[in-house]
């Protein structure tokens, strides 16, 4: 699961001027725009008119020497939900596309 950076910032801020003095709050994201790394490796190459099976395979490790991890690591973040807390950037492609644009700057 990807959490955009803004995300996580207002989260934080959110537990700190609304949260329970003592609690734990896992962050992650709501609207959960959960994809595999090897769909989000796609989506930039998209993104970046490249086509990734054809030019850079051979920069894409498998993790060949850990079979089975790296599947899903999907964290609860309900008790934050319940608080109030709601993502207000909640659409993935508008900013992965703001977040590829940063960083290619």
């Amino acid at each position: 699961m990807y959490v955009y950076a803004k995300n996580v910032a207002g989260a934080v801020y959110f537990i700190m001027t609304d949260g329970i003095l003592g609690q734990v709050y896992n962050v992650s994201g709501l609207s959960s725009c959960e994809i595999s790394n090897d769909e989000m490796v796609n989506k930039i190459a998209k993104y970046l008119d490249r086509d990734v099976e054809r030019d850079h395979k051979e920069y894409i490790d498998e993790d060949s020497d850990r079979p089975g991890h790296d599947i899903r690591y999907g964290i609860d973040c309900s008790k934050l939900a319940r608080l109030g807390w709601s993502e207000p950037y909640d659409k993935f492609d508008e900013n992965l596309d703001s977040v590829v644009q940063f960083t290619m700057r």
